[in-house]
């Protein structure tokens, strides 16, 4: 499985490295601040999930993720952010992501996020409801 990180938050980066399972690839965007670049960096890297941080695309955050949902409506995307606010959750969640954290996470809960999403994507696979790149 391949997933997409978009942040440049090296602490973010460096976790997620050494605790994805060995079979997973993981694919890096951190000097993408434009919404269209971002969209370019998903559609050649043709993973199955991203990671979005909210602090590296911030304030185009509303826009890269609508742009990824228009572009894939079955993209399972990992929102992460240290903005406590209400409002951005409310307004975020809606477009589908399927996992919100607050950072920083610890390497249990990164661990657990790569397991959990494995499964999703599995059972998505299972009831065709996931196609990459078809």
């Amino acid at each position: 499985m391949k997933f997409l990180i978009i942040s440049n938050d090296n602490e973010l980066i460096e976790q997620a490295k050494s605790v994805k399972p060995e079979s997973h690839e993981l694919e890096l965007c951190s000097h993408n601040f434009d919404p269209l670049d971002i969209v370019s960096a998903y559609c050649s890297n043709r993973v199955n999930a991203i990671f979005i941080d909210d602090d590296f695309v911030s304030p185009n955050t509303l826009k890269v993720m609508q742009s990824l949902r228009n572009f894939n409506k079955n993209l399972l995307i990992v929102f992460l952010t240290s903005n406590e606010s209400i409002e951005l959750g409310k307004s975020i969640l809606p477009l589908g992501v399927h996992f919100y954290g607050l950072k920083p996470l610890s390497e249990k809960v990164l661990a657990n996020l790569f397991e959990s999403m494995e499964k999703l994507i599995n059972k998505n696979k299972s009831n065709n409801l996931y196609t990459k790149w078809s």
